[in-house]
């Protein structure tokens, strides 16, 4: 097994060899943009994707992609990538789980540990491309045991989340309780129509805002309109900067996501 290809060296890589296709004119549709960091991480994310759900150059047809100069040039992206961390004797994160999905066994055999001495934990809802889910799952066996979280109704479940009927795994999921006040209808957000009926009361008040900077207005409106202090208050938004920037600095200071 080679050395641990890191994230910044698989972002130089995957530059290296945009910019070798393309000064040897092997690029149309890609050719048509310059090799800038954003671009170069777009396509090193896009193959990394590709190698963690387990698909290689040789598994793509140009017509899986509605461009199918596109699907050709991913092709020949995947195929370089294969080559060249093949060449340099090196490992990428997807090729260490091939590895340890290889050496489970063994690894069992060796430390005398048996699936009935330990379990492994993780949340239902986990976000797990399919060689994680397929190393974990192989590792844990039965003792795989699946942490619920809130239910959401209305929403199509992910794919990349853990598949709860016909699954070996456990899970321990509380009893459902009817809700008792708005709030406790939160799950039924998505889906109104199959909701409990509504209560009589403000645990739960939902508005309409257009744009972030309307909302951070309708937000200190009911907070002054309650007359609350604002360190008696939290306030939950999306990650990133636009609502910290917009929001009071006393409002914004530990942000949540």
């Amino acid at each position: 097994m080679g050395k641990l290809v890191s994230g910044t060296a698989s972002l130089f890589l995957v530059d290296r060899i945009f910019r070798e296709l393309k000064g040897r004119g092997k690029l149309g549709y890609f050719g048509k943009i310059e090799a800038t960091s954003g671009i170069v991480r777009i396509i090193r994310n896009s193959l990394f994707c590709l190698r963690m759900a387990r698909i290689k150059s040789a598994d793509i047809l140009p017509s899986h992609f509605i461009s199918q100069q596109k699907g050709e040039e991913i092709i020949l992206f995947l195929k370089r990538y294969e080559d060249e961390i093949r060449k340099e004797k090196k490992i990428d994160m997807p090729g260490l789980y091939e590895v340890a999905l290889s050496r489970i066994d063994l690894w069992r055999k060796q430390k005398g540990i048996s699936q009935d001495q330990e379990f492994y934990l993780s949340f239902q809802d986990q976000v797990l491309d399919y060689l994680e889910r397929r190393f974990l799952g192989e590792l844990a066996g039965e003792d795989l045991v699946l942490i619920p979280q809130d239910p959401l109704y209305g929403l199509v479940r992910p794919q990349r989340f853990w598949k709860i009927s016909g699954s070996r795994s456990r899970s321990f999921a509380p009893a459902s309780t009817p809700p008792t006040a708005n709030i406790d209808r939160l799950p039924w957000l998505f889906g109104p129509k199959e909701a409990p009926a509504p209560f009589e009361d403000k645990s739960l008040q939902i508005f309409t805002a257009i744009g972030p900077t309307n909302e951070c207005r309708k937000i200190l409106q009911m907070i002054i309109a309650e007359k609350m202090q604002l360190d008696e208050v939290e306030i939950i938004h999306p990650s990133g900067a636009v609502y910290p920037s917009i929001l009071p600095p006393s409002a914004g200071d530990s942000p949540r996501s």
